[in-house]
């Protein structure tokens, strides 16, 4: 089992993207300005010049009123399209543009990159040096291979292969002071990406292979006085319990570990040398951790890892 604490993707380390600031053709707004009236349905993005948050006017005669504190007069819509990946969801929140998403992040001591709820046929991670050299990229196809046709039957009537939603990159070596990644997801057509995460692994221990796996759906269903029911499709996370083994000797590094990420966004691979699923591999919080230090030699760690949608 390892860990990626996750940071952050701010102004002070996106360093470009390829996503214009306001996205005329997604996010459909203009800055904010007090001194401008707003029909009812007008979108702003707040605060101006700077701002990453959209806003919907819900009335017509909108003078002079902030977005960030009258709820009465604006409705918030989340992100601009160029900030969506970099928010805490997956679901219902994507970054999208046509055929290419370009981002590039300046900031030190990353070793992975992890993208989450993509809609995509390739990436492409690369490692920049300060002077924007690449000094080494990797291209990664996202098509499962798994999934294509094995025969003619199933190449004729079988399902069409599916791309994988999600993917974790890891980095030769960390970054240094003022060196970069760079990644470029494409598609023909429109290309998305849900979440983006960059950050420090951690090995924590070894999964005892036994982890429990859940679905938590926020969908809808109601039902009428003549028993028909409706169904309204939420999204979905996933809910892992999961124990491992580490050494007693480093339960204590270990710990200090995890406490530095309680309550934070944290990418988790449960996954052993053994095995490449990405069922395990999850966007998420931990929570109820517990030890068992069974011995001299080694000690048993269980937890409640919850999925963020």
């Amino acid at each position: 089992m390892s860990l990626i604490a996750t940071i952050d993707i701010n102004a002070s380390n996106l360093e470009s993207s390829s996503i214009d600031r306001i996205d005329s053709g997604v996010d459909d707004a203009t800055d904010y300005s007090a001194a401008t009236t707003y029909a009812e349905g007008d979108k702003v993005v707040y605060p101006a010049t700077t701002g990453t948050d959209l806003y919907e006017s819900l009335q017509g005669s909108n003078t002079n009123h902030d977005p960030s504190t009258e709820t009465s007069w604006w409705l918030p819509l989340g992100k601009v399209n160029r900030w969506r990946m970099f928010d805490n969801h997956i679901a219902g929140s994507q970054s999208e543009a046509t055929n290419e998403i370009e981002v590039v992040i300046a900031q030190a001591s990353l070793t992975n990159v992890s993208l989450f709820g993509l809609d995509a046929s390739t990436a492409v991670v690369s490692h920049l040096d300060t002077d924007n050299n690449i000094l080494y990229s990797t291209e990664y196809d996202l098509f499962d291979n798994a999934s294509l046709p094995v025969d003619y039957y199933d190449f004729f009537f079988g399902l069409p292969p599916e791309a994988s939603t999600q993917l974790t990159v890891p980095l030769q070596y960390a970054t240094a002071e003022g060196e970069k990644v760079k990644t470029v997801i494409r598609q023909t057509g429109v290309v998305k990406c849900g979440n983006m995460r960059v950050g420090y692994k951690h090995y924590i221990g070894i999964t005892q292979w036994e982890p429990e796996i859940r679905m938590l759906d926020y969908s809808k269903y109601s039902t009428d006085g003549f028993g028909r029911t409706s169904l309204a499709q939420g999204v979905a996370a996933k809910i892992i319990q999961v124990s491992f083994w580490v050494e007693t000797g480093s339960v204590d590094y270990i710990w200090s570990q995890l406490e530095k990420v309680r309550g934070k966004l944290s990418v988790f691979d449960l996954n052993t040398q053994y095995s490449d699923f990405y069922i395990v591999e999850v966007l998420g919080y931990y929570r109820d951790m517990y030890v068992v230090m069974q011995d001299i030699n080694k000690t048993y760690l269980a937890m409640e890892i919850v999925g963020t949608t």
